[in-house]
Formats: C-alpha cells, sequence, structure tokens
C-alpha cells in the first residue's frame, strides 16, 4: 500500500546473544547471568512458586571458534543440565580468556539448528505454532491463582566482564 509499512512477524529460537568487540583477544573473559522476579498481578497478588525451566541445557555456538556447536571443554562453558530462573541470579554461560570473542550464542532449543529447528524430517521454520518444549512455566498446583488475572515477571539478564563458575 503506497507509503504504508506492514509489519511481517519473525519467529526464532529462544536465544541469547553475545557480542564481545573489545579487541583484546587474549586476556578478556565475560559471563552470562539470568534472574527473574516473582509472578505477580497488578495488584501485587504472587503467583508462589511460580518459575521458568529450562529442562535440557541450551547449545552454544561462537562464530569465530567453529561454525558448529561449541564442544564442552572449548571455553566456553554453559550449564551442565537444564535451569530455573528464579529470584538468584545464575551464571549460564561464561567465557576463558580470549575464547569468547566476536558473537556467542546460547540456544535454549535443544533441537535448533542453522534457519529454524530440526523436525525429525529436517530443518523447518520457527513460526507462530511451533511448540518449543524446552522452556517451560512451571506454576505448583498448590499456588493460589486468580481466575482471569494477568500475572507479569520481569527477566534480568546480566553480562560481567569477569568469568564467574557457572553455578
Amino acid at each position: 500500500v503506497d507509503g504504508v509499512l506492514t509489519a511481517t512477524p519473525v519467529y526464532k529460537a529462544p536465544m541469547v546473544q553475545i557480542e564481545d568487540k573489545r579487541g583484546e583477544t587474549t586476556t578478556q573473559t565475560w559471563s552470562l547471568a539470568v534472574s527473574a522476579t516473582e509472578f505477580k498481578t497488578a495488584a501485587d497478588e504472587t503467583l508462589t512458586g511460580a518459575e521458568i525451566r529450562i529442562k535440557d541445557k541450551g547449545i552454544v555456538f561462537n562464530n569465530t571458534r567453529t561454525p558448529d556447536r561449541v564442544l564442552p571443554g572449548t571455553g566456553i562453558n554453559t550449564t551442565a543440565a537444564g535451569f530455573t530462573i528464579g529470584s538468584t541470579a545464575k551464571v549460564v554461560l561464561s567465557s576463558e580468556a580470549g575464547k569468547g570473542n566476536a558473537l556467542t550464542s546460547l540456544a535454549l532449543d535443544p533441537q535448533y539448528k542453522e534457519g529454524g529447528f530440526d523436525s525429525g524430517s529436517g530443518v523447518q521454520a520457527y513460526t507462530a505454532d511451533t511448540k518449543v518444549d524446552n522452556v517451560q512455566l512451571f506454576v505448583p498446583v498448590t499456588a493460589t491463582k486468580i481466575t482471569d488475572a494477568l500475572y507479569t515477571s520481569t527477566i534480568s539478564w546480566t553480562l560481567s566482564d569477569t568469568p564467574d563458575a557457572i553455578n
């Protein structure tokens, strides 16, 4: 239409990316931690015990180290298993000295492949209907839930220039 831009949705894997362009390629390190606030309504009602869970560890890529997945022991570290995003910050990705240069990606979908996900019959693009089972909202059955209430939480990612240990 003349002069009117129409937004087209783009669907991507749940992923965090860090691009380190600091220049010193042999000694610099970094770590990435994540935390989240409690799920609450606008009226400050808490959804007690609700948490975001990443069932399996993520897949790590770094475009200066290898065009494929980064293997354990190569200087870019992630959790050994899945993790929970809670109120206490948890380091989920870090680099050893000189190993995290350029673009490092942590894909939270174990089925992730460049350009989409492995559907078992080839790589498919993510769509509005793509279900990523690895990222889950857990709400205990014992939690008091307010019908039709909107609960929100804020996820905070903290990037530090220190090589904090994966916890």
